[in-house]
């Protein structure tokens, strides 16, 4: 084997890395942008990406909360390690810019939590209206289900701002029942 191309997922790089130290193989990612950071550079030599890290998102993020004159942002992020890098730098990065961008919590849940309404409730109650959401898809749907019932959509003032590599149709309950 020359070499991998992919994986695509963020989820299934750090096994496939971990396995190609071991046989001097070559992976390369055309999509994946999270889970092997910075640090890993020394321990995956053989691992290489054609798209940026999550991480490096945190400067286009703050030019876009500024361009658009918002003040206060939180995030709501599964529990765990997959996001909590990216959105921490995120938040160092808007509260040391001086651009007046208070990051106000970075709210984690439980992933599988079947109720979100103690999670939103606690975003609202700190006053977040801009919410950075990091999760999967249907996981997407249980907190937009969650926001309506709370009154915590656009129609309020609310703004989520959810991954763009959803599927089209992801919001679709007719077509997930």
């Amino acid at each position: 084997t020359v070499g991998i191309l992919g994986p695509a997922c963020s989820n299934s790089v750090r096994p496939i890395v971990g396995i190609s130290q071991l046989f001097k193989t070559v992976v390369v990612t055309y999509r994946a942008m999270g889970v092997v950071t910075d640090q890993d550079k020394d321990k995956y030599t053989y691992f290489f990406r054609t798209v940026s890290t999550n991480k490096q998102n945190k400067f286009a993020w703050k030019e876009f909360i500024s361009q658009l004159g918002w003040r206060k942002v939180a995030a709501l992020t599964p529990d765990g390690d997959r996001y909590g890098d990216y959105v921490s730098e995120l938040a160092q990065t808007l509260e040391a810019s001086g651009s007046g961008i208070d990051f106000l919590v970075n709210r984690k849940f439980r992933e599988g939590a079947s109720d979100l309404t103690l999670y939103l409730e606690d975003l609202k109650a700190r006053g977040a209206r801009i919410i950075l959401g990091e999760f999967y898809p249907g996981t997407a749907l249980h907190v937009m289900c969650t926001a309506q019932r709370l009154k915590m959509t656009q129609k309020e003032g609310y703004v989520w701002l959810l991954p763009g590599w959803f599927q089209e149709d992801w919001y679709d309950l007719d077509k997930h029942r």
